[in-house]
């Protein structure tokens, strides 16, 4: 995994040090989000917007480990061809993952043999899988559908949610998405 380009440690103090600025309360709740192993601005994206809490337009679920390496029994090693895999957000109570596929980094022949691979692995040890693409988490409707369930199977029910909540989450959203944007064009 790259060096990092920051630490959640650094984006929180600079997120204190904007006192009066417009956002800073969000920005504050959003920076307490961002996770030291995450591995790529998506999952980044996905991270802030899952975990943020509701009252910020975050969906507020449970909490995961994220890019956590699980060892497989030797029964799932066989499946996998390897002794451990990585989860990009993973419940170890619920026995239960989600993987971000990007168009890139999950588009070649050979990786989605890895991840057919990975997934069945997982399988066999009983650590179920949820896949999360990009058009998926930009459509609303889907990306809150899958983790709300997730949520749900981590312990966390969900309450019904303010009427307020769908343009807080949207608005959540373009903030998130346009300091990527700005910061990380990819």
């Amino acid at each position: 995994m790259r060096r990092p380009l920051t630490t959640p440690n650094r984006l929180m103090a600079y997120a204190a040090r904007l006192n009066g600025a417009k956002g800073a309360k969000l920005a504050r709740a959003v920076a307490k989000q961002v996770r030291a192993k995450s591995g790529s601005v998506m999952e980044t994206e996905l991270a802030a917007i899952a975990f943020t809490a509701e009252v910020y337009g975050g969906l507020g679920i449970a909490e995961a480990l994220i890019n956590a390496p699980v060892a497989l029994s030797e029964e799932a090693r066989r499946v996998a061809r390897t002794d451990w895999v990585v989860l990009d957000f993973y419940w170890p109570k619920a026995h239960f993952g989600i993987e971000y596929n990007g168009r890139t980094a999950h588009a070649s022949a050979d990786q989605q043999d890895r991840d057919s691979r990975k997934r069945d692995g997982l399988m066999v040890d009983g650590i179920e899988t949820a896949t999360m693409t990009n058009s998926q988490f930009q459509n609303v409707t889907e990306c809150t559908a899958l983790l709300d369930r997730v949520s749900g199977r981590a312990g966390k029910k969900r309450r019904k949610r303010r009427a307020a909540h769908a343009d807080a989450h949207r608005k959540l959203r373009r903030q998130v998405s346009k300091f990527h944007q700005q910061h990380f064009p990819f």
